[in-house]
Order: C-alpha cells, then structure tokens, then sequence
C-alpha cells in the first residue's frame, strides 16, 4: 500500500505487505516522494509501480505520474511527459495491460465528476506518451463518476458502481443529484493506438 488519507490527514508513507508471511512493515524509502494525497491510483509496470493523480483533503487534485522502484526502494518524479494529458483527477480508473495504462472517469476539479473520454499511457516511449483515444458506443459510455470498481479481464476493463450523476450532463449544471450507482459496463478493447478504436458497451 502507498499514501492515503486518515483522519482527515492526508499520507505519503509506504506500506508492504508481505504475502509470505502476512506481515506488515514500513519500509524506508529514498528519491522525490510524491506529495501528499488519497484517492490516488497505482499500477505495476515491470517491476516499478506507477502512481497518477489523487487529491489533497482541501481538494487539491493531480494528473501527475511518479515511479515506485520496488527493488531500490526509491521515487521517481516522471518530468518529461507529453501528448493530451488528462485532467487532474482523483477515484478515476487506473488499469494496466503490458506496458500501457488506461484511466477514465474520476472527479476533477470543483469536485466535478467526469466522463471526458479515455486516455491511454504509453509507457515504453520516451518521453511517456498520453494519447486520448476515440471510442465508438457513446450511448453506452459510462455516466461521470468517481470512487467506482474496476478491474481487467478477458481484454476488457470492466466498471461497476462508483458515486456520480445519473446522467451525463454539462459540467456547470447542479450536481445535487449525484447518488450512488449500481450499472455495470465493459470497455472493450480492440486495441490501443490512437488510429485505432474500442468499443464500450453494457
């Protein structure tokens, strides 16, 4: 486990949990630690983890990206990274397939949530690549949301829940709707270039 929030009080520690034995420890770590934050995300890329976004608790957001080397103990801040970068966000999808990741959905700025579409990282080039993809389905396109369930399986991510809207809508509409959501959609993905397409569906 990495960062997180408790008490209201925001984290950066690092937490391992051996599966060997089923113990805990805190590890001492080395580089440019990422901020404090929760509601971020993490994958594993080899044998690095990637950290992107998260927030503060007085509602500060990221789009940022840091290395966790697992063998060297030791941060990374990713500098350089170019293409059409999402917005800052936090409790968004955050899911690995080889080498490249996948995020959508989460809340933004002002709390808002979002659906603005999916983005795909490039992590084998360099500089590290964001690139936002089309996906046709739009009628199946998940409502903006945070805080959801996501997962990879069978060449699909697949979504469930979260808190958001109801409906799609336009970001400067009231959001005294917002509830907790009980659908389940799939993205499919065919590929993940950015001529290429995926579909989403229900």
């Amino acid at each position: 486990g990495v960062h997180g929030a408790m008490t209201n009080r925001c984290l950066h520690d690092v937490v391992v949990l051996d599966l060997s034995s089923w113990t805990w420890s805190h590890p001492q770590v080395t580089g440019d630690v990422p901020q404090k934050r929760f509601v971020h995300r993490m994958v594993t890329i080899g044998d690095q983890l990637l950290l992107f976004g998260g927030r503060t608790n007085v509602a500060d957001k990221f789009n940022d990206l840091h290395w966790f080397d697992t063998k060297a103990l030791s941060w990374k801040k990713e500098e350089d990274v170019q293409g059409d970068l999402p917005r800052t966000r936090g409790g968004c999808t955050f899911v690995s397939i080889g080498r490249k990741v996948i995020t959508f959905c989460g809340r933004a700025e002002n709390d808002v949530c979002l659906f603005d579409g999916v983005f795909v990282l490039d992590t084998e080039r360099t500089p590290l690549r964001w690139d936002h993809v089309y996906v046709p389905g739009d009628k199946h396109q998940p409502t903006p949301r945070g805080a959801h369930s996501f997962g990879y399986l069978d060449g699909k991510v697949v979504l469930f829940g979260g808190y958001g809207p109801s409906r799609c809508a336009d970001e400067s509409e009231d959001r005294e709707d917002e509830k907790p959501l009980d659908d389940l959609i799939y993205l499919d993905l065919v590929r993940t270039s950015p001529e290429d397409t995926m579909h989403m569906d229900c």
